[in-house]
């Protein structure tokens, strides 16, 4: 019969708690190798999250309106029935390249007897473009009337600090 070893000799191999618990030592290495799996995941998680946190960035406001100004062309024998022939409205914006915005303009005419139209306008600063109106012109104004015509503009692509610049064509 085997004599059981004593138990100083344990202490003497610093591998014996390995042999001497197998199947628990098994288990404890799979649950690290599983803690280990989990930890690199969430660290990879809050790695992709700060990525995306890092990468993101507002919108950039490369295209700044100051204010509006209109020139008015009155075609006809009378004219300054909608004011000034030249006026100047502030107007405040930032905005992206190739965006669209809306303006609208109140026109009150002056005239006594005749009425008047708004044939067409035209956005006379470089890049930006006019896509439409509401209502469609021209529009008619009788005399004392007012009218409220909202843009649609479509915002130049390159970079722009000044004014809007529209040019109204009445008879």
């Amino acid at each position: 019969m085997e004599q059981p070893r004593p138990l100083t000799e344990s202490f003497l191999n610093p591998l014996s708690p390995f042999i001497l618990g197998g199947m628990m030592n098994k288990m404890l290495v799979a649950s690290f190798i599983i803690m280990a799996i989990v930890f690199s995941f969430l660290i990879l998680q809050l790695y992709n999250l700060q990525t995306i946190i890092t990468h993101y960035q507002q919108p950039r406001y490369t295209i700044y309106l100051t204010n509006v100004n209109i020139d008015i062309v009155y075609q006809g024998v009378t004219s300054g029935y909608l004011g000034p022939s030249t006026q100047s409205y502030t107007f405040d914006a930032y905005l992206v390249h190739g965006q669209i915005f809306y303006y609208t303009i109140t026109f009150t005419s002056s005239a006594v007897l005749l009425n008047h139209q708004i044939t067409s306008i035209v956005v006379t600063t470089p890049g930006f473009m006019l896509l439409n109106t509401s209502p469609q012109l021209p529009v008619t104004i009788s005399p004392g009337g007012q009218v409220s015509i909202t843009l649609e503009i479509l915002v130049t692509n390159t970079n722009y600090l000044g004014p809007l610049t529209l040019t109204v064509y009445t008879s």
